[in-house]
C-alpha cells in the first residue's frame, strides 16, 4: 500500500500526541491556574463576587485573558470551555506586578518556549522520517518500533481494478485474455 500525506499526518499526529500531549496538557492546566491567580490579583473577591452574581449575558465573558506583567503583555487562556467576566470593556485588565506571580509567569513562558522548540523539532524530524517511506511495507521494515503510530493503516484491498472491468476494456481494446 502507498503511502498518502494524509496517512502520513496521521501516523505523525499519533507520535506527537503520544510524545507531547501529556505535557501539553500540563502547561495548559498551568496557564489556567496562572490566569486565575491574576484575575484574582486584579479583582478583589468583593468584585469578583458583585460580577458573579450578575447575569452572565450583562458582561463580556472570556476564556483568554490579557494583562501585563511588569511592561510583559501576555494573553493566557484557561481550560477550554471555562470563562470568566470581564467588568469592563477592554484588551487588557491590568498590570499585575507582585513578585511571586511575575515569577510564575516568567518560568510559564520559559516552559512554553521549550515546549514549542522540541514539538517544532519533533515534528519536523517524524515527518521528513516519513517522507522517506513510500508504501507501508517500507515503513514497517524501517521503523518497527514505531508501529503503535501506524497500525491503524491498512493495505487497501479494493486498490486493485476489478477484473470485470479489466475485462471490459481488454475487450473494447481488441486484447485476447492471457495473450491468445
Amino acid at each position: 500500500m502507498r503511502l498518502t500525506n494524509n496517512d502520513r499526518t496521521s501516523v505523525l499526529q499519533r507520535a506527537l500526541d503520544h510524545a507531547f500531549l501529556e505535557r501539553k496538557n500540563k502547561l495548559k492546566k498551568d496557564e489556567d491556574a496562572l490566569a486565575r491567580s491574576a484575575y484574582e490579583k486584579l479583582f478583589p473577591k468583593k468584585t469578583r463576587d458583585a460580577l458573579a452574581a450578575l447575569p452572565s449575558v450583562w458582561l463580556r465573558q472570556d476564556n483568554c485573558l490579557m494583562f501585563s506583567f511588569r511592561g510583559l503583555h501576555a494573553q493566557l487562556c484557561l481550560i477550554e470551555s471555562h470563562t470568566l467576566p470581564i467588568p469592563y470593556d477592554s484588551r487588557r485588565l491590568g498590570e499585575v506586578s507582585d513578585e511571586a506571580t511575575h515569577a510564575a509567569f516568567l518560568k510559564l513562558q520559559g516552559e512554553l518556549g521549550d515546549y514549542n522548540r522540541a514539538y517544532k523539532e519533533a515534528k519536523s524530524g517524524i515527518w521528513e522520517m516519513l517522507l522517506r517511506f513510500g508504501t507501508l511495507k517500507t515503513l514497517r521494515e524501517g521503523w518497527p518500533d514505531g508501529a503503535k503510530f501506524y497500525d491503524h493503516l491498512k493495505p487497501r484491498e479494493d486498490a486493485l481494478v476489478p477484473a470485470l472491468q479489466v475485462s471490459k476494456i481488454n475487450e473494447m481494446l481488441g486484447l485476447k485474455v492471457g495473450g491468445k
